[in-house]
């Protein structure tokens, strides 16, 4: 059997080694997830990456020197992209970069970055010298060197005593990823980082120049052959995954700046009225109960049982027990209704144990919300059918949720209106009844 286990150096402090481990874990999930899954999952962490990127972002001249890649670089994706970049950077540092394309990045990292000096190298003339002249349009042509290198030439006497060296979006278009990257590693002056990014796994795929892909497996392995050790990894706007590294395992000061740079995006959102914020646990025993419906060709009758739970101490149930009513014929029913208390309202569903030792007695059983008599969500499970392994067993319906065993019905109506709740089900003809409810919680 072949051993695909990685082994990487790690960071030598736990906090920082934490933190990448759980980078590469991160960006493991959105490839299993794809795009489209991760876009709709993560939306609110890629909705405030745009937004502070959009917040942040103010078009340089070009006086047309870009042409149509202006319209590239300017996509929110690349914009996001070049705002994260912009965090692993220290004012006043000399930056390399490797890849200049036609300089967007340059000219930000100047700009905004505030590097104190600025060397890049880029396979193609044309690029190169686009580079430089928009350098020049935007005033930092004197601050700025900028020449032909092919990125496997690349040497510590060519990137000197620069503290940074970037190469995002290029090891895609190499035809030995591998190489290139340990082309970067060997350059690095003795202190400085690396920082590169490559498509997650999964997107840009149909790009023609890009010759490589990289999952998470290729991308550690990678590195490590390289020599290098991850002080930082992330994904950005569900697109690229940007890595600092260097060779040494101390503590990065970059990584921990760029980490704290990006605020919580979920601290502040707006409010899902369907979210469920907490559940309030009742006992049955204190439900108010109001006369149901569907108490129909029974003679029921219910009974306060008590059962004990090891955290919970003794749980006050209710049970219910009928017999078929002989003089009446046609479908026989039972109920339990329960008025929602002003403090339980907006109620988003509830939580329950019920117990049906014998499933044969009961063809199925559903739990309605009503509002002013009419349905606004039920849920149904036919115990005959679908009959859960544990004796007691404990079901969640909320707005939202599939549920356990229960399925909802398509009902026109909002939950959090209802103003009542009800459990009925549908006896098995001539049959008698033994249910109970052990356990209640309001979920709102």
């Amino acid at each position: 059997m072949t051993d695909t286990t990685i082994t990487t150096r790690e960071a030598e402090d736990p906090h920082e080694r934490a933190a990448v481990r759980r980078g590469w874990q991160d960006v493991q999930h959105l490839e299993d997830l794809r795009e489209g899954a991760a876009r709709r999952l993560f939306a609110h962490r890629w909705d405030a990456e745009r937004a502070r990127a959009k917040e942040w972002f103010v078009s340089p001249p070009d006086e047309g020197l870009l042409g149509s890649f202006r319209a590239m670089y300017e996509s929110p994706s690349n914009i996001t992209r070049f705002r994260r970049t912009l965090d692993f950077i220290t004012p006043g540092e000399s930056v390399f970069e490797v890849g200049t394309g036609k300089g967007f990045l340059a000219t930000l990292l100047l700009r905004d970055g505030q590097v104190g000096g600025y060397r890049g190298g880029e396979l193609v003339p044309a690029y190169a010298r686009t580079t430089r002249e928009l350098l020049g349009v935007n005033g930092f042509g004197d601050r700025a060197d900028v020449t032909e290198l092919d990125l496997y030439d690349l040497s510590r006497e060519r990137v000197g005593d620069s503290d940074l060296v970037i190469c995002c979006e290029v090891i895609e278009h190499v035809p030995d990823a591998e190489a290139a990257l340990r082309a970067l590693a060997d350059a690095l002056p003795d202190g400085a980082d690396l920082l590169f990014s490559t498509p997650l796994l999964g997107r840009l795929e149909g790009i023609w120049g890009h010759t490589a892909i990289f999952g998470v497996e290729r991308l550690r392995a990678m590195i490590e052959s390289a020599g290098l050790v991850a002080h930082h990894v992330e994904a950005v706007d569900n697109t690229w995954v940007l890595v600092l590294a260097s060779r040494g395992t101390a503590p990065s000061p970059r990584a921990r700046a760029a980490a704290a740079a990006v605020t919580d995006p979920t601290a502040v959102q707006e409010r899902d009225p369907y979210r469920a914020r907490r559940v309030t646990n009742v006992d049955p025993h204190d439900l108010e109960q109001v006369k149901s419906i569907w108490n129909k060709r029974m003679d029921l009758g219910t009974e306060h049982v008590v059962s004990e739970d090891e955290e919970l101490g003794d749980v006050r149930g209710l049970r219910i027990t009928g017999t078929p009513r002989p003089d009446r014929t046609g479908p026989q029913y039972f109920g339990l209704a329960f008025p929602i208390p002003p403090e339980h309202r907006p109620t988003l569903g509830v939580r329950l144990e019920l117990e049906v030792p014998h499933p044969e007695q009961v063809e199925k059983i559903s739990v309605e919300f009503t509002r002013d008599g009419e349905a606004v969500a039920r849920w149904s499970w036919k115990p005959q059918e679908h009959r859960p392994k544990r004796a007691r067993p404990t079901f969640v319906l909320r707005e939202g949720s599939k549920g356990t065993y229960f399925t909802p019905s398509p009902v026109d109506g909002d939950i959090r209106t209802a103003d009542r709740v009800e459990i009925y089900g549908a006896v098995t003809k001539g049959h008698e009844l033994d249910v109970s409810l052990l356990r209640w919680g309001w979920i709102s």
